[in-house]
């Protein structure tokens, strides 16, 4: 990436706008050791751009190209040129390529529909370690789409996957372990250090299981104090279900003052080390 220029920069990254509703919005190229000058690149400009890129065999600018082409950004929509740009990323050896490319021949998108080649995809990108790869191969062999059902190899790529750092991925596992579901066996412990890592990725969805799990005493006894501090995460991280105010205000009632004082002193030290310890990795 940092052989790109500041407007290559910009159009990558205008490339994953894709919900943008009109090809007139310019994306400001962020700064870089040459300059601070703000530039803004037009989605017109960004395809042109990015084709040159690609031209010197820039994978993620091919990767780039066939995202602006599928979603019609900056030129006609094209799903022909969208699989096209999409095998030339796989051609060059990067994981999101193998993985769209398996879209396409799985949807049919640009190309005929062919199961064994969306598999053959899916999983040259998982072998590349791809997060998402692992989630959708579970999928797959979940609904059994593209290959006969199998709930050992969907638990196998959920696992995969959240070893990987897929979240939605870990909490789907805690509520299949606490469940006993897909021929596993209720395992409470297996269920909260799912629900942990899914939280710890930052799903608000694991952490009111997690809360949900303290407050229903969930194959362990109950703690309103520990179910308080994590609907309280759970809401600062834009957790929203219409009776989790009442779900809070119902566990502080019975509680003394030092455990409320507790949960959300708790609650804050947890947000706070999860935002010092992702501001690390940026």
């Amino acid at each position: 990436m940092r052989n790109f220029s500041r407007k290559v920069l910009a159009a990558l990254a205008l490339s994953t706008f894709f919900m943008c509703a009109s090809t007139a919005v310019s994306f400001a190229a962020p700064d870089t050791p040459e300059s601070t000058e703000q530039r803004t690149v037009t989605a017109e400009e960004a395809v042109a751009l990015l084709t040159e890129a690609a031209g010197k065999g820039q994978s993620a600018a091919m990767l780039s190209l066939g995202s602006l082409y599928e979603n019609g950004i900056g030129v006609p929509r094209n799903y022909t040129k969208a699989y096209e740009w999409y095998k030339k990323a796989a051609d060059a050896k990067q994981a999101e390529g193998y993985y769209n490319l398996g879209v396409c021949y799985e949807i049919g998108m640009g190309v005929t529909a062919n199961a064994d080649e969306a598999m053959n995809n899916f999983k040259k990108a998982a072998d590349m370690k791809l997060p998402q790869a692992f989630y959708k191969l579970s999928s797959v062999y979940l609904s059994g789409s593209l290959v006969k059902a199998s709930n050992k190899e969907a638990i196998s790529y959920l696992n995969k996957a959240s070893e990987a750092g897929h979240s939605l991925a870990a909490n789907e596992l805690g509520v299949i372990y606490l469940n006993g579901m897909l021929d596993q066996k209720p395992d409470g412990k297996k269920a909260l250090d799912m629900f942990v890592r899914s939280a710890d990725l930052g799903n608000p969805e694991a952490m009111k299981n997690i809360a949900v799990i303290y407050k229903d005493g969930l194959s362990r006894d109950k703690d309103p104090v520990k179910a308080l501090k994590w609907y309280l995460i759970a809401q600062q991280f834009g957790y929203q279900a219409a009776d989790i105010d009442e779900i809070i205000t119902a566990l502080k009632k019975p509680m003394k003052d030092e455990q409320v004082k507790s949960a959300e002193s708790e609650a804050a030290k947890w947000v706070d080390a999860f935002k010092a310890k992702n501001a690390d990795k940026s």
